[in-house]
């Protein structure tokens, strides 16, 4: 009703609509695009196209349905059919009028905040949300700039501990080398541990960073 659109997608994630490897961008652009569908379009096309239409979206994008939310189709079903059976379709507005105007007065100030909402989502206001975006991008850019030199730091932190870790098992390998023309058990015994350890250490390393700049990947989507 207020076409937030991240909000939008971020309730779908946490009700469990959205698969983990879902596009935040992508699913706002598709909520964006239903919410702009006029309802009196609908007598206009084919309800089973509707259906198929739905399926091949939801086929197409990391989309689930939880089992509870299919239960509690299945319920409204039920009750719309039972309603439509009862009720004629001129008379729903009169049934559901009271009950709405008891819901805004036991709502109390609350109601005032979602009207404000609503009218906040009128494409009148757009303007001004465009001025606002505006106003706030040069501190947007920053906060992107000030997160991009700190991803560098990380990085450079990985690329010098690899790069110190390799120094060592170089060390190690030319130890080995001194030890076996030497003869010299002692030092062979050293620069073989030095170098497994070094060894060691750089995979480790190189799988601390590989997992971060997954992480990273993530993030940026």
């Amino acid at each position: 009703m207020t076409k937030n659109y991240a909000k939008t997608v971020e309730c779908l994630t946490q009700l469990g609509f959205l698969l983990p490897e879902a596009n935040q961008r992508t699913i706002e652009k598709l909520v964006e695009d239903l919410m702009s569908f006029e309802l009196s379009q609908l007598k206009e096309m084919d309800p089973i196209s509707i259906k198929r239409e739905i399926n091949d979206i939801v086929q197409a994008l990391p989309i689930q349905v939880p089992t509870r939310f299919v239960f509690l189709g299945r319920s409204f079903v039920a009750v719309e059919g039972i309603v439509q059976q009862l009720i004629a379709e001129d008379e729903w507005l009169e049934l559901i009028k009271p009950v709405f105007i008891d819901w805004l007065n036991k709502e109390g100030n609350q109601k005032w905040s979602i009207f404000w909402q609503w009218i906040q989502a009128l494409p009148v206001f757009k303007m001004v949300r465009s001025v606002q975006e505006f106003l706030q991008l040069p501190q947007k850019l920053e906060d992107v700039k000030e997160i991009e030199q700190r991803r560098e730091f990380q990085f450079r932190v990985f690329e010098s501990h690899k790069k110190h870790v390799f120094q060592l098992s170089l060390v190690g390998v030319v130890g080995i080398g001194v030890g076996i023309v030497a003869s010299h058990t002692l030092v062979l015994y050293l620069s073989s541990g030095l170098t497994a350890l070094s060894g060691i250490g750089f995979m480790i390393v190189s799988y601390k960073q590989k997992k971060w700049l997954k992480y990273m990947q993530e993030i940026r989507k």
